[in-house]
């Protein structure tokens, strides 16, 4: 996950809906004003991301980049979604994901 950046147009899964395809449409960002001078910075909101939910509804939603994976590797399976997102596998050894990366079915 260190030093992955996502794009506007990339497919990715949310990780706790990894069956659902969704687009990052556009990066959100901020123009905020540092106080105490007339700097001013671009932070970072989030990735806003549209797909279709079960209902067939066009939902879009922001999303911070720690929840997404690339879409590739949310079709990989559970094991390379732990991998992508804590940088190694579970350090026991299984393939059971961290309790912040469980999918909502499994809480």
């Amino acid at each position: 996950m260190k030093g992955h950046h996502f794009k506007e147009g990339e497919e990715v899964a949310h990780k706790e809906m990894l069956a659902h395809k969704m687009i990052v449409r556009k990066i959100v960002r901020k123009v905020v004003t540092i106080p105490g001078t007339q700097k001013t910075m671009d932070k970072f909101i989030g990735l806003e991301c549209a797909w279709w939910n079960e209902q067939k509804k066009y939902v879009k939603q922001i999303f911070h980049s720690r929840e997404l994976v690339p879409w590739d590797i949310a079709l990989k399976g559970r094991e390379e979604v732990v991998k992508f997102l804590t940088g190694e596998a579970g350090s026991n050894g299984d393939n059971t994901l961290p309790r912040s990366v469980q999918l909502e079915s499994e809480k």
